[in-house]
């Protein structure tokens, strides 16, 4: 493993690529799938890669992988459920419970066995959020991340987690709403115990 190297790509501006090159140390950081990652690097040489220019650096000794949230999320409720509907991009309807929700976007319980082949990127548009008593507003959804699960009762589920591709008009306000409600609900559920 000392002789790992990692190779990246140059930059269309030259200044840049020799003040990379002559950097003792490099810092990435970079956010795949929400979870901020880092390390840092030791200097990088030109080299080349599949016949093209590019940077190559000793393989960090660390990596920093932080799986800290940009948005608070909270558990949806069981009862009285969160849910969202629409048609996905072939117009296949569908109906899912929300397992958690935040600003940033939300995880989906869902039973239909097709939506397990849903890839990551895929965009629901104009879907039906519906957020308890508080209305339904319209959302676009990207697929981040989904997943198999097993629920107690053995049946196979899948968990899409999804991000908001943009909040529409009051959408937020409606859904910050949701969320300061529900955690005042395990907020006082739990001072019950």
């Amino acid at each position: 493993m000392r002789e790992a190297h990692f190779v990246f790509d140059v930059s269309s501006m030259q200044r840049l690529n020799r003040a990379l090159a002559g950097a003792a140390e490099l810092t990435f950081r970079s956010q795949p799938s929400g979870v901020r990652t880092g390390c840092v690097t030791g200097r990088a040489v030109e080299t080349t890669f599949e016949g093209r220019p590019a940077l190559q650096a000793p393989f960090p000794e660390l990596l920093h992988y932080v799986q800290r949230r940009e948005y608070y999320r909270v558990d949806a409720p069981l009862l009285d459920a969160f849910v969202l509907s629409g048609n996905d991009h072939a117009g296949v309807a569908f109906r899912y419970e929300l397992q958690d929700l935040s600003l940033g976007g939300v995880s989906l319980r869902a039973r239909e066995a097709h939506f397990e082949s849903l890839t990551p990127g895929t965009i629901l548009k104009d879907v039906r959020l519906q957020a308890g008593g508080l209305g339904a507003v319209l959302v676009d959804l990207q697929i981040v991340a989904p997943r198999p699960v097993l629920a107690p009762t053995g049946q196979c589920r899948t968990v899409l987690g999804c991000r908001f591709v943009e909040l529409k008009g009051n959408a937020e306000r409606v859904l910050q709403r949701a969320i300061l409600q529900l955690e005042m609900r395990h907020g006082a559920r739990a001072a019950r115990l």
